[in-house]
């Protein structure tokens, strides 16, 4: 009687497929790269709002509108009157996971994060809309939000890629 011989190819297709089918592990890394991207984008918005990068700083008409108090609200004082794109936080509130606004979702081989389409809690428009806006610069000056990651973020996102492959290798090594 004849013994069948060779290899079991079984657990290496899995490997294959679980990538391309976002096994658990790359899930939690696309995950991760969301998170990692968020802290980035927040903490460029807090730096970039109180005057650290490139967004144009308010106009006196706009600071002078923030000094007049609205009625049942106390004045603004000091940075709250200069914060750029931080009237009332909508947009850098939104930038939390879970939070109005906050769009994170998963899609196959990634992650896709930023603003979604909920309506603003004080304006006519989405606050996605509101951020394209101001992203894209649309009749106010352009205040970039969303932008390409800086180099330790980027390192942090491949470095929890490298950390899900390796998962998934020794997950494929105990099924030989």
């Amino acid at each position: 009687m004849a013994r069948r011989s060779g290899m079991n190819f079984k657990p290496l297709k899995e490997f294959r497929l679980g990538i391309g089918n976002d096994a658990r592990a790359m899930r939690e890394a696309y995950n991760n790269w969301g998170l990692f991207y968020l802290a980035f984008t927040k903490r460029r918005f807090k730096n970039f709002s109180r005057g650290g990068g490139n967004w144009k700083k308010l106009s006196d008409a706009t600071i002078a509108r923030r000094k007049k108090p609205k009625k049942g609200k106390k004045k603004k004082r000091g940075a709250e009157l200069t914060a750029i794109l931080r009237d009332n936080s909508t947009l850098f509130n939104a930038l939390s996971v879970g939070v109005r606004g906050n769009l994170f979702k998963s899609i196959p081989g990634g992650i896709r994060v930023g603003f979604a389409p909920t309506p603003h809690p004080k304006a006519r428009v989405t606050i996605q809309r509101l951020a394209i806006i101001h992203d894209s610069g649309d009749g106010v000056p352009k205040r970039e939000i969303l932008v390409e990651p800086d180099g330790t973020t980027k390192r942090r996102m491949i470095k929890e890629y490298k950390k899900a492959l390796a998962k998934l290798g020794k997950q494929a090594e105990r099924k030989l």
